[in-house]
């Protein structure tokens, strides 16, 4: 079983309930706001590759997560407030990409954390460019489909 999903940033509409059970679970660093994670996308294949994911960090950081086979199961891993959960801390400093493994006694953990450069789109079909934090999400539509602001567009 897999699961792809391009965008699920905002797909519950009770984040606060969301934030508070998640920061009930295990996995979390102490003091973080569980609401402060949104995933952006996923991609899972549990039984023979990697799973990717794109997660937003306090609204600042994109963070790359890639996760080993095996260690979580897949409708965990295909849903976002238990995904968010049961991940383990993140590790204090800069990075942008991270590789989630077991240890010897079996337990999730960061296994290894950069920063790097990532690739970049060089061939564009339209020249007008929009940062992915800067916009607001507005009301959202079945599919994943959003209205969308941005400061850098005129309201009209």
């Amino acid at each position: 079983m897999s699961c792809v999903s391009l965008l699920a940033l905002g797909t519950f509409n009770d984040w606060d309930a969301v934030g508070q059970w998640m920061s009930e679970q295990e996995g979390l660093e102490p003091g973080r706001d569980a609401a402060s994670l949104h995933l952006l996308n996923l991609e899972v294949d549990n039984q023979v590759e990697e799973s990717y994911f794109r997660i937003l960090d306090n609204d600042k950081h994109v963070k790359y997560i890639s996760i080993d086979v095996g260690i979580y199961n897949t409708e965990d891993l295909c849903f976002e407030p238990v995904l968010l959960s049961i991940l383990p801390p993140f590790p204090p400093g800069p990075w942008n990409v991270g590789y989630i493994a077991k240890d010897d006694r079996g337990k999730p953990y960061f296994a290894s954390t950069e920063t790097k450069e990532l690739p970049g789109i060089i061939s564009t079909w339209h020249s007008v460019r929009v940062d992915y934090l800067t916009l607001h999400l507005g009301k959202s539509y079945p599919s994943h489909i959003f209205e969308a602001s941005s400061p850098d567009f005129s309201s009209t």
